[in-house]
């Protein structure tokens, strides 16, 4: 008789147990669906953000020509200031 006891209590037990289980497992499941929903839509934004930076960046030879233009104009403007100290 006590082994019978026994018996349906630990029966209970681990039925009560693996429904607890279960039950967290359900709400573990769905907190990762939404986590990757959220990881998914963050991606996108993530994506699109970064063809907003490449449209505004200059490209390097454009950003080259700039530079070069910007040494002529001050390798020019130095040589008058030359110029002028050799004619004082």
């Amino acid at each position: 008789m006590d082994l019978g006891i026994v018996a349906i209590i630990m029966g209970v037990v681990i039925s009560i147990m693996g429904y607890l289980l279960a039950k967290k497992d359900a709400a573990q499941e769905e907190q990762l669906l939404d986590l990757y929903i959220k990881h998914e839509a963050d991606a996108a934004k993530l994506q699109s953000l970064e063809v907003k930076i490449a449209e505004n960046h200059y490209p390097k030879s454009e950003i080259n020509q700039i530079v070069d233009s910007l040494k002529k104009y001050l390798d020019d403007r130095f040589d008058r200031i030359e110029k002028m100290g050799r004619l004082s």
